[in-house]
């Protein structure tokens, strides 16, 4: 069996064979040595250790939780994906801390508030809090997501007090509640009259559609045949004359990003939580761009880049990887892949624009 310094350096199948019989394993020695590989310069190996600790259990914590006292943005990152698809409470306090301790890294804030949103919170959701008032779109919607799947008293109380000031800030709240599809928040300050009317004018006008449909249907529910009547909900043409752009990321919040902004800057999105979803699709629908997530399981960004080079050249379709990372390796093996571009998260909708205008032209 390879030695621990080695591990950075696996690449064929049989490193995956060893590494399932380490799972197996169970005990903490092999928990490190799968926790070692989430440093991998790797992507796959990163993945397919991500995955068998999910897969191991509680059993995981103890070593992901010590990661977070690291240096290494990446693997924090790593870590807390981890953390959140485990669920147990026992994680709450170091990413608490985490947070408390502010990282410069905007991915880490994301990451942090993404896993808290999946874990009991309880007493803790104050921490969520904070997340409104980060200077980073994306760390926002992540953070308004954890509040609504934590909503209490306390934070309902917070959020109200926000919104009530009626400035930009508190419209770009009632935005980030929208398109997050914050359905506790959203029934909870509807009869506010800024937050109502707000609300109303920007998904009467400016939302995509199939959120303006959620939320017809969620005020339906909740009583409010007049304002889903003010809604003026028409047939959707969403997607005649304009560009298609396919984003393929695994989380859904991204996508829920993705379509919001895409919507705004004219383009029409078609969102994949999974790559292999998006490989069907190309074969009967061709997109003008493909934004797709490097670390993504079963199916990695580059994975799905040579899929897609097997029937599109470059020029006929470019690809550009989106990923929190900044590793070389990745980003060689991206390149010989047969990526157009490489762009950081988190992003922007003036930086998506950017992106876009690049490879696809300006629009009119």
């Amino acid at each position: 069996m390879p030695c621990k310094n080695s591990w950075t350096d696996l690449e064929t199948d049989i490193d995956l064979m060893i590494m399932d019989i380490i799972a197996k394993i169970q005990t903490p020695e092999s928990i490190d040595k799968l926790n070692d590989i989430l440093s991998s310069k790797f992507v796959h190996l990163r993945t397919a250790a991500k995955r068998k600790l999910s897969e191991i259990g509680v059993m995981s914590v103890r070593v992901l939780v010590k990661n977070l006292l690291r240096e290494d943005p990446n693997l924090i990152i790593h870590s807390l994906n981890v953390l959140g698809d485990l669920g147990d409470s026992a994680a709450i306090p170091p990413i608490r801390k985490l947070l408390f301790n502010e990282p410069e890294d905007p991915n880490v804030r994301f990451a942090a508030y993404e896993a808290l949103g999946r874990l009991p919170l309880e007493k803790n959701s104050y921490v969520l809090a904070a997340g409104l008032e980060d200077p980073v779109d994306n760390v926002r919607d992540a953070a308004i997501k954890a509040i609504d799947q934590n909503y209490n008293p306390v934070l309902a109380g917070g959020v109200r007090n926000l919104i009530r000031q009626g400035d930009a800030s508190a419209l770009n709240i009632a935005v980030t509640i929208i398109n997050a599809q914050c359905e506790n928040i959203f029934l909870d300050l509807i009869d506010e009259d800024y937050f109502k009317n707000s609300t109303i004018k920007y998904l009467s006008s400016k939302a995509h559609p199939a959120i303006r449909s959620f939320y017809a249907r969620v005020l339906d529910k909740a009583g409010y045949p007049d304002l889903v009547k003010q809604l003026a909900i028409k047939k959707d043409e969403e997607g005649k004359g304009k560009l298609k752009v396919f984003a393929v990321d695994d989380s859904r919040m991204i996508l829920n990003i993705y379509r919001a902004v895409l919507h705004n800057l004219g383009y029409e999105a078609q969102l994949f939580e999974f790559p292999a979803s998006a490989i069907e699709r190309l074969n009967i629908d061709t997109p003008n761009i493909v934004l797709t997530d490097l670390n993504m399981p079963d199916i990695s960004g580059i994975e799905l880049t040579r899929a897609i080079r097997k029937r599109f050249s470059k020029e006929a379709l470019p690809v550009i990887m989106v990923t929190t990372q900044d590793e070389e390796r990745d980003n060689k093996a991206a390149l010989d892949a047969g990526i157009n571009g490489i762009f950081k998260k988190p992003f922007s909708e003036g930086q998506i624009k950017n992106v876009l205008e690049q490879f696809l032209g300006k629009r009119a």
